[in-house]
């Protein structure tokens, strides 16, 4: 039986897949996006520790909750490398709270029903 290993993957907000377009070839299965400088950070850094000794860093492009996704394969490395604590994220920080005034139900407030409603 093999071992379970920890999966690993690249820092949040680094890459992105989206359906083809449309009008896409059929040879075209996704779009990709990758941020340059979040993914150059990474494979100077944590990625390191995933390099086999041919100098490859392998990915496979998995089925996730939401999508495809990228994951590292760590096949055949050593158990030993470990990555470094919390991985920097280049996701775009949430949008603020909506600064715009609750929304109240008019015809409830009053007694009555909206037009619509009837």
């Amino acid at each position: 039986m093999s071992e379970q290993r920890e999966k690993i993957y690249p820092p949040k907000g680094t890459f992105n897949f989206k359906d083809r377009h449309e009008n896409a070839p059929d040879w075209i299965l996704y779009r990709m996006g990758i941020h340059a400088q979040g993914m150059i950070d990474w494979l100077e850094g944590e990625a390191k520790n995933y390099l086999n000794d041919k100098g490859w860093l392998n990915l496979d492009v998995t089925q996730g909750k939401y999508g495809p996704s990228l994951q590292v394969n760590t096949y055949g490395l050593q158990p030993e490398r470990k990555p470094p604590p919390s991985p920097t994220s280049y996701a775009p920080e949430p949008p603020p709270p909506s600064s715009a005034p609750e929304v109240r139900d008019f015809f409830a407030e009053n007694g009555s029903k909206a037009p619509w409603d009837e």
